[in-house]
């Protein structure tokens, strides 16, 4: 699942460390999070949340693994993955 991630169509976005974004996030592609996203964050594959990264917002995804913070409730489809670092609040 993670170690290679099922991209539909071939997709993969990264929101790196010291990036923040603001607004909703949707993609058909895997999406990896090492900044900050406020706003909802969905997407039909894989969602990576990064020890660095911080949500707020709900987020939907079809597969997760998170070891940062999400404020906000988490829709995950199929398998979550949670480190020791994950907050959810």
């Amino acid at each position: 699942m993670f170690g290679h991630r099922e991209n539909q169509g071939g997709q993969e976005t990264i929101i790196a460390q010291g990036v923040r974004v603001e607004g909703d996030f949707v993609s058909q592609g895997s999406i990896s999070i090492q900044g900050e996203v406020i706003g909802n964050v969905k997407t039909d594959a894989d969602l990576e949340v990064g020890q660095t990264a911080r949500i707020e917002a709900n987020i939907s995804a079809k597969n997760a693994r998170i070891a940062g913070e999400i404020k906000g409730n988490a829709d995950i489809h199929e398998r979550l993955d949670l480190s020791a670092s994950a907050r959810i609040i």
